[in-house]
């Protein structure tokens, strides 16, 4: 009997695991940043980088997302890589207790040197200081 409600209680620890896991990309377009690997969870670092924007002439209309930061916080990469055609990229997110992960995952192909830009963003849960947040970022070459 005390085997059963082991299984029942990590059943429901892995429900609960699962119901956490949940992000939204977002569209934050027109912004001008070096490549780098973003956290941002107030409004001053996130008017900062909406400030940077493009010259490009639907730049000077677009409105970027409004955020919550009492409930999420905003991920986002910048990463320019070499390929003779457009790369492929997708993002995967995992969360326990401790600390959140988020990772990049990028295919290129072929040995050109053509600088092919990715940004992507994303809102997690909100991120506070306890709780680590590492951002990391795969690349294959195909």
């Amino acid at each position: 009997m005390k085997n059963i409600w082991g299984v029942i209680l990590m059943l429901t620890g892995f429900t609960m695991s699962a119901q956490e896991l949940r992000f939204e990309e977002i569209q934050a377009k027109c912004t001008q940043i070096p490549d780098g690997k973003y956290i941002i969870d107030n409004q001053k670092d996130y008017q900062a980088l909406l400030d940077n924007r493009s010259p490009h002439p639907e730049c000077s209309t677009y409105r970027s997302p409004e955020i919550d930061f009492n409930k999420y916080t905003l991920v986002g990469f910048a990463v320019s890589v070499k390929g003779c055609q457009s790369p492929v990229s997708s993002l995967s997110y995992s969360d326990d207790l401790d600390s959140c992960h988020v990772t990049l995952n990028i295919t290129t192909y072929g040995l050109c040197k053509r600088r092919n830009r990715i940004k992507r963003w994303l809102l997690i849960p909100n991120a506070t200081a306890e709780r680590l947040t590492h951002l990391n970022i795969e690349i294959t070459e195909e």
